[in-house]
């Protein structure tokens, strides 16, 4: 895995850690396993209040992402529901939005990998992992 892939990944986890409350209800909100429920319209709902006003930032980014996540694994911790099968469609929905919604941004920024997120990466790779800036 490389350094950017670990970057995010750590710093999806940390978020999960610290706001796990907050995106457990977002999970609630979606009421993914319901019959009749319209996953991917539910979940751009949400994805457009965490965007509001188009404002994008590294760390709105880290929170869809970890939002993403967290709404994979409830599906799967329901298979008997149904949920495995949905976790295709929070992949989906989550490349639909960033593909949308955070390639200008990406592409002023210059794209996933960045040199200042990798001089951060590598100088908080202590053990305790990475973290994103901005």
């Amino acid at each position: 895995m490389n350094l950017s892939s670990r970057c995010m990944r750590t710093s999806v986890a940390r978020m999960l850690e610290k706001h796990s409350p907050l995106f457990n209800g977002m999970v609630t909100r979606v009421k993914v396993l319901q019959n009749g429920s319209d996953l991917s319209r539910g979940f751009a709902e949400l994805c457009e209040e965490l965007f509001q006003r188009d404002e994008v930032s590294w760390a709105k980014i880290v929170a869809l992402f970890a939002f993403a996540a967290r709404l994979a694994l409830h599906c799967s911790e329901h298979a008997d529901l149904g949920g495995d099968a949905r976790v295709f469609d929070v992949a989906s929905a989550l490349a639909q939005f960033a593909v949308e919604r955070l390639t200008p941004f990406l592409q002023r920024n210059g794209g996933w990998v960045r040199k200042e997120i990798l001089i951060l990466a590598r100088l908080g790779d202590n053990g305790e992992g990475f973290g994103w800036e901005g």
